[in-house]
């Protein structure tokens, strides 16, 4: 590696000529002399800003004697922006090893937890297998920053308890462990979806090091007191678009739900023999929201991305979208789609009527 590159590593240019205070009226040499006598030990300086004083002048010096952009000419400009895009480069690739580095550490030690997270939420909900997915992120000035995400979905899917964890470098002690100090901070995230609704129960950050253990203790993260505190609100009827999308991605999870496929709001996908898909688009009528059941056949070859148009000739009916048969956004409604969705799985014809008592004993109330 070239020294220049190697400097840049630690510090920019535009740092360095900062530190050395450049200007157009001051060459390199006696603006290093200058901010030496300042920072200079016996002087009332100390080691560390003196070091920095000697490793702006090594860049400057190494990258065109420290002249200023408007002092360059066309070649050193270009070289100069080569040379700092190539340091850029290189530096970002070791922050990408070291993260990633780091997010295997901390993934490895907090994956031999999840027993005691299980057993901490066994005493509130009957839990299946947690699904734990992770992946690096782009963060700022070249570096990276890595993201866990747990989800613990109980064996009803009406409760789903969710872990986010995203892990950054320390900016003040650097990316290696040669000391004691904490080299990166992680960022808790905590929300358990109950009775329909995403309850976040909060947000906390640790100061992480390789003999840490807070961010891994369950009570820390999930306080019993805070979940009980959750289970005791009351399920409203009432959702928004929000919620009522969220409980068709978590609750509906096994039909494997798509939101916004080409305009329609969310489209199912049942494997069918017909080729015939299920489709729900939102409209809103006087100010309140509805859904309606539409379906589709898939006209597109097998192994193709799947082309929807309106199903003509099915024995099923076309729409359910008459006022009749439009259902609000409600939690009754989920209930209500839940059941018809096994059905539509199971029979090939379903009743038009299947909604209407229900929608009408909702209008009574």
């Amino acid at each position: 590696m070239k020294l220049t590159e190697r400097l840049l590593l630690e510090m920019s240019l535009e740092d360095a000529r900062k530190l050395l205070n450049i200007t157009s009226d001051v060459p390199l040499d006696k603006a290093f002399k200058k901010a030496a006598l300042k920072h200079h030990p016996d002087r009332g300086g100390s080691d560390e800003m003196m070091k920095k004083v000697n490793q702006a002048y090594d860049l400057l010096k190494a990258s065109g004697g420290g002249k200023t952009y408007s002092q360059m000419s066309d070649d050193e400009r270009r070289a100069a922006w080569q040379e700092r895009e190539a340091a850029a480069k290189v530096r970002k690739a070791n922050n990408y090893k070291k993260m990633e580095s780091m997010l295997t550490e901390f993934k490895d030690r907090f994956m031999q937890n999840v027993p005691d997270y299980s057993d901490h939420f066994s005493e509130f909900f009957k839990l299946q297998k947690p699904e734990v997915t992770s992946r690096i992120d782009d963060a700022w000035n070249g570096s990276y920053k890595g993201r866990i995400f747990v989800k613990w979905p109980t064996t009803d899917n009406a409760t789903e308890i969710q872990l986010g964890i995203d892990i950054v470098p320390e900016r003040n002690s650097g990316l290696s462990y040669d000391s004691d100090e904490p080299v990166y901070s992680v960022d808790y995230t905590t929300v358990l979806y109950h009775n329909r609704k995403d309850n976040k129960m909060g947000r906390r950050n640790w100061k992480w090091n390789q003999t840490s253990n807070d961010a891994l203790d369950p009570e820390k993260v999930f306080p019993k007191a805070k979940l009980k505190k959750v289970l005791k609100k009351v399920k409203i009827d009432k959702m928004t678009r929000k919620d009522f999308e969220r409980a068709l991605s978590i609750e509906l999870k096994k039909y494997k739900p798509d939101f916004r496929f080409n305009n329609i709001d969310v489209v199912f996908d049942f494997k069918r023999e017909d080729k015939l898909w299920l489709g729900l688009m939102r409209r809103v009528m006087n100010r309140q929201p509805y859904w309606s059941i539409i379906f589709y056949e898939n006209h597109a070859p097998e192994g193709k991305s799947p082309h929807l148009k309106w199903a003509k000739q099915t024995d099923l009916p076309s729409t359910l979208a008459d006022a009749r048969s439009s259902f609000p956004e409600t939690s009754t409604s989920v209930d209500l789609l839940k059941d018809y969705l096994n059905k539509f799985i199971k029979n090939k014809k379903i009743s038009k009527d299947h909604f209407k008592a229900a929608i009408e004993k909702q209008q009574g109330e």
